[in-house]
This record gives C-alpha cells, sequence and structure tokens, in this order.
C-alpha cells in the first residue's frame, strides 16, 4: 500500500504504511521507498537514513545468495 501512494505521489500518506513494512524489509525494497518518500516532503536526515539502510539490506541479500550459489558443496554422484 505505501508503495502504491508514492507512486501516486502521496508521500505523507505513504509514509506510515512505509515504516510499518519496513520492519520485514530483507531485501531493501521497503526502505527505498522510504527514501524516496522522505526525500519529496523535504525529511533529507529521515531520507539519507532510509537510503544507507536500503543499500545495507540489498548488499547483505546478494552477498547471502553469492554465498548460496559459490559456497554450496555439490552433492557427490551415488556410486553405481
Amino acid at each position: 500500500m505505501g508503495t502504491a501512494y508514492v507512486r501516486l505521489g502521496r508521500f505523507a500518506n505513504a509514509v506510515p504504511k512505509l515504516e510499518k513494512a519496513a520492519r520485514f524489509d530483507h531485501y531493501g525494497n521497503v526502505h527505498y521507498q522510504l527514501y524516496l518518500a522522505y526525500s519529496k516532503l523535504g525529511k533529507t536526515e529521515l531520507a539519507r537514513k532510509a537510503l544507507a539502510r536500503s543499500q545495507d539490506l540489498r548488499k547483505s541479500s546478494l552477498e547471502h545468495d553469492q554465498a548460496l550459489v559459490i559456497g554450496s558443496p555439490q552433492p557427490e554422484p551415488e556410486p553405481q
């Protein structure tokens, strides 16, 4: 719902929804939407913090995914 408000330009309506959803944001997408909303509302310090958190979450998510792909041992084939 918060993202929809951002897309409609209703930034003040978006913020409470996004702040609530941010607790469950594991990939940085919600924090990025918060950054956009805060920026449009002139809340530059909150915008800066939301963008930094978004970038941190995206980096962590990428590192996690890379570790799964690169670090996953391949199962040994069963002897026949």
